[in-house]
């Protein structure tokens, strides 16, 4: 159980600094780290993933910290009986979400701040690049449990 606390907490920690340096350093200024492929660009994002929820700052918010206590509740449950690495991927998107609703209470959106440019995909920020993997991470757990079932 430690070892979920500690990963929300280092999450959260190392997301705040990068959000509060995009927040006050990027803003105006893009840094270019690959012309045409990858920057540092400054966006508020008022929304969820790929813009969806646009201003819908209340039920983010609250939609955030009930899963955050709903997973933290199940963690605590299964203390005992848990794995590390299902731990470890639950911490992952609680850390995330968290962070990113530490965002919106702040801010009043999310910062985000890394701009793949060669995929023309949305710009995101290293909170949002934990939940994606702690699912992906948490989805192929569960699959690899459901095939030893079978």
């Amino acid at each position: 159980m430690a070892i979920y606390f500690g990963i929300v907490l280092l999450i959260v920690f190392v997301t705040r600094i990068l959000a509060y340096w995009g927040a006050f350093f990027l803003k105006g200024n893009p840094v270019t780290i690959i012309p045409g492929v990858f920057s540092l660009t400054y966006v508020e994002n008022y929304g969820a993933a790929f813009g969806i929820f646009q201003n819908a700052k209340l039920f983010l918010i609250v939609v955030a910290l009930v899963l955050f206590l709903a997973v933290t509740y199940y963690v605590i449950a299964t203390r005992k009986t848990a794995k590390r690495t299902f731990l470890i991927s639950l911490a992952m998107i609680a850390g995330g979400g968290i962070s990113n609703v530490a965002d919106r209470l702040r801010f009043g959106f999310v910062v985000d701040y890394i701009d793949v440019q060669c995929i023309n995909y949305p710009v995101f920020n290293l909170a949002d690049i934990c939940v994606v993997l702690g699912v992906i991470w948490l989805a192929v757990m569960i699959w690899k449990a459901d095939s030893k079932k079978k």
